[in-house]
């Protein structure tokens, strides 16, 4: 789970921990400097999840889609992740429901519709357990944690007109680079690539690495991983990211090798050299 809020000045994230602790909030994207779009796993009818709208000068949350309400569309079970077009007038939220669902969601009605359904394979390759997402102007590209060589994830090419799904990465195909196994989340690079968190890459001891993945052939590169002590503090489970103002990347950790418990930390990592710095240590009280 994690918080993304942007705006045209700022960039916040938190990381996985602490919204355990907050509560089931999976992700946020603000469509200008005053609101955020967020999703939260388990609000709304059965707990099947909510997206919403919060005002961020006072906190008010207007519910804008209740994945459990058919009369807003068909139902999901769990909302994890979501982007936004460029209009800011509609989000792609990917879903847990079956083998997972990507879903389109008016903003002004909340009314959703199923732009790809992992389970069908009319729409190509099957994918399970889609986590995150990223888009541009014509497609989606989705990650999903399971499928794929040894079941060690996949990264797709979504066509957001008709959810045709097309695999670029198969995190278990060595023929592609580096293997990873849990693919978590993704930023594109604007340059023809993608960034990408594994919470189990790396290596054979799987504590996390970011990778670069060209979205043309599929081959990924070890940009940093988090058991190599050569490249900074090692970690576990690497997450959330982002691209930070200075062109390196923001990376939560769940747990950072600087104190005897599990809080997490916020990194930033080079995009050339890996090496990671730790920018707050959530369990430092002085931070």
């Amino acid at each position: 789970m994690k918080i993304i809020l942007k705006s045209a000045l700022t960039i916040f994230i938190l990381p996985a921990f602490l919204l355990l602790c907050l509560g089931t909030l999976a992700h946020a994207q603000s469509p200008n400097d005053g609101q955020a779009v967020v999703v939260d796993i388990s609000a709304g009818t059965d707990f099947d999840g909510a997206l919403f709208i919060v005002e961020l000068s006072n906190g008010q949350r207007e519910l804008v889609s209740d994945f459990g309400d058919p009369a807003q569309g068909p139902l999901g079970d769990g909302p994890v992740d979501l982007a936004l077009s460029q209009n800011l007038q509609n989000a792609y939220v990917t879903d847990t429901s079956g083998q997972g669902l990507l879903f389109h969601v008016n903003l002004m009605s909340g009314d959703r519709t199923i732009i790809s359904d992992f389970a069908d394979p009319a729409q190509g390759p099957l994918g399970e357990r889609p986590s995150g997402i990223a888009l541009n102007d014509t497609a989606a590209y989705v990650l999903t944690r399971s499928e794929g060589t040894n079941d060690d994830g996949l990264l797709f090419h979504i066509d957001l007109t008709t959810g045709d799904r097309t695999i670029i990465s198969d995190f278990g195909d060595p023929a592609q680079g580096i293997v990873g196994s849990d693919p978590a989340d993704l930023i594109l690079d604007g340059t023809g690539g993608a960034y990408v968190t594994d919470e189990d890459g790396g290596d054979s001891l799987g504590r996390g690495a970011v990778f670069h993945v060209d979205l043309t052939s599929g081959n990924r590169t070890l940009i940093s991983n988090f058991n190599n002590p050569a490249q900074g503090p090692i970690g576990i489970n690497p997450f959330g990211i982002t691209m930070g103002s200075s062109g390196n990347l923001l990376v939560t950790d769940e747990d950072i090798t600087q104190g005897p418990t599990i809080n997490g930390s916020l990194l930033e990592v080079d995009v050339v050299s890996g090496f990671r710095t730790v920018i707050s240590d959530f369990e430092n009280p002085a931070q």
